[in-house]
């Protein structure tokens, strides 16, 4: 028996729904690595294979110089080094207690 290009396509639209689905936190890093992680505020499927995702830092978190980003997900917690990188995001930010922060991030895999 051989597998469809109907029965691939839908294989891997599963597999891009699951991979999406399952982001559920952004982790700051500084200098020394990963030193934050949160959960997104809310998450809008645009289409089956694009999300956008949308984080808030108030003033009194994330306060450090940050040096880049990564979406989580896969087993992701609030925990530090939990899950899998799905995509990260070199940045150059400082961050203080007179900032908020808002991360929109849209990801589509294709």
């Amino acid at each position: 028996m051989s597998i469809t290009a109907a029965a691939n396509a839908l294989v891997l639209s599963a597999a891009v729904t699951a991979s999406l689905d399952s982001i559920a936190h952004i982790a700051l890093l500084n200098s020394g690595g990963e030193y934050l992680r949160k959960t997104y505020e809310s998450v809008t499927p645009i289409s089956s294979s694009k999300y956008q995702f949308i984080f808030f830092f108030s003033e009194l978190e994330g306060n450090d110089t940050i040096v880049g980003v990564e979406l989580e997900g896969n087993g992701s917690s609030p925990t530090l080094d939990s899950g899998t990188a799905f995509a990260n995001q070199v940045l150059a930010l400082t961050k203080t207690l007179s900032q908020s922060l808002t991360i929109v991030w849209t990801v589509e895999l294709v």
